[in-house]
């Protein structure tokens, strides 16, 4: 076999030999966190976590459901106010990319 094959060879198997290793190690590391098959599983919004565990009565979930609204708009009121303060540090140009890279809205609770 000529040095040039020789070479071909090596390489790919070592290419081959890195795809192996790159995906056992991303099935250990999914492993620990536990979901080995995949992404995690999305997460129930707070208020069903809440209903569920605690088996809240019609009323008490109600009551939870405007008490995390209200943070929520309290949480939104804050994170404009220092979108406000960073505003003013920079320039016009600065600005406009900045207003640009706004995050998108909230979800509203219970989604």
């Amino acid at each position: 076999m000529n040095p040039q094959r020789s070479g071909v060879l090596a390489l790919l198997a070592a290419f081959a030999l890195g795809i192996v290793t790159g995906a056992a190690l991303l099935h250990l590391w999914q492993a620990e966190r536990g979901f080995p098959g995949g992404p995690p599983p999305p997460r129930d919004p707070p208020i069903a976590h809440l209903e569920r565990e605690l088996h809240l009565t019609p009323e008490q979930s109600s009551r939870i459901r405007a008490v995390l609204e209200e943070g929520r708009t309290s949480f939104h009121d804050q994170a404009e106010a220092v979108r406000g303060r960073i505003r003013e540090v920079l320039t016009p140009e600065q600005r406009t990319r900045f207003d640009a890279m706004r995050p998108p809205p909230p979800r509203p609770p219970g989604d």
